[in-house]
């Protein structure tokens, strides 16, 4: 099982001066110890494979000495900066590229079609309410049941 319960969040603040012109100061990092929202449901909590878990730790070995898995020049990679670095890959690999929040919509509807109910799938995914995960399902079919269900009440 891994556990997310800090995240980096890009925070820029912005003032207007005298004349009226908005200013913006240089973006800032932040590490928080939660992901967001409220902080009983800030955290996300998702079981992984063997070979997710062997490929994490494949990864934590090259660099044990590091806070976060996936770190550069010592600092935490940020969304963009991994995404970057995930196109690359998929780009050398031939492998039709999907940023990591694609991935996450990617994986709850598989999750979700494969019979994990809403609410603990809701909970995993680190949402307050279940009307924010169901926006996370794509491609919604119908089961076969339903499929013959409509089928048989439809016909004549």
């Amino acid at each position: 099982m891994l556990y997310i319960n800090r995240a980096s969040r890009s925070v820029r603040e912005a003032s207007v001066s005298d004349d009226g012109k908005l200013l913006f100061a240089e973006t800032e990092h932040v590490t928080e110890t939660r992901i967001k929202g409220s902080t009983d449901y800030g955290f996300r909590c998702m079981p992984l494979t063997g070979e997710a878990i062997n490929l994490i730790e494949s990864v934590h070995q090259q660099s044990p000495e590091q806070e976060y898995l996936f770190m550069y020049e010592d600092r935490q990679l940020t969304t963009i900066t991994f995404n970057r670095h995930l196109k690359k890959v998929c780009d050398k690999l031939s492998i039709k590229y999907r940023p990591s929040h694609q991935i996450r919509f990617t994986n709850a509807s598989i999750v979700f079609d494969n019979g994990v109910p809403i609410g603990e799938l809701s909970n995993m995914m680190g949402h307050s309410n279940t009307s924010t995960t169901l926006h996370y399902l794509r491609k919604r079919l119908p089961s076969e049941d339903t499929v013959a269900k409509v089928q048989q009440a439809l016909s004549i």
